[in-house]
């Protein structure tokens, strides 16, 4: 759907990945800032469902869950970006852009239970956000024959809050919500 051609649409999408910004793609590539602009959403629609689609059944041992804050040029309110990495091979498992709220934490533990093997219940990591524990606890759980609900004693979630002033680290707190620390 692009009058691109292969060849530039992967020069531009490289370039893109590289930092360029769209701007400076447009300027360098010689098309319009919305030509490049459709480009690089087109190919991040692409890559996700790529990555949907590649990353199943994965074996998870630890992963961590955070947040980041970023703020868009052009934009009043800033963006947060959840990412679920595998700790030990560093793989991003899933990732997700929206407001800190309880829905996208829901949707990031979502996305990244999906990856995961069926049976796998990895150790969970995360800063101190109370979101996670409510995601967590809703994806790995039951209901009781008293329709109580149950959080599975395999799920080991931890928080990791550090305290910093005047920018070092002043201290971390460790907790321990699901599991215990020896299984941990």
């Amino acid at each position: 759907r692009s009058k691109l051609s292969v060849d530039r649409a992967g020069e531009v999408v490289r370039a893109l990945g590289e930092g360029l910004s769209l701007s400076a793609c447009a300027r360098v590539f010689k098309h319009s800032r919305t030509t490049i602009h459709r480009l690089a959403n087109r190919s991040g629609e692409h890559f996700e469902s790529l990555h949907d689609i590649l990353l199943r059944g994965i074996h998870a041992i630890h992963v961590q869950l955070d947040e980041l804050r970023t703020k868009l040029k052009g934009q009043a309110e800033a963006a947060w970006v959840w990412v679920s990495l595998e700790i030990v091979s560093k793989l991003m498992l899933a990732i997700h852009v929206g407001q800190r709220t309880k829905d996208c934490a829901q949707t990031l533990v979502h996305k990244t239970v999906k990856t995961l093997a069926a049976e796998c219940v990895p150790a969970y990591a995360s800063d101190g956000l109370g979101h996670y524990h409510a995601a967590l606890t809703s994806h790995y759980g039951t209901w009781d024959d008293q329709h109580e609900w149950q959080v599975d004693p395999r799920l080991n979630y931890a928080q990791v809050i550090k305290r910093y002033a005047r920018r070092k680290l002043k201290y971390i707190t460790r907790r321990i919500l699901c599991g215990s620390l020896a299984a941990f």
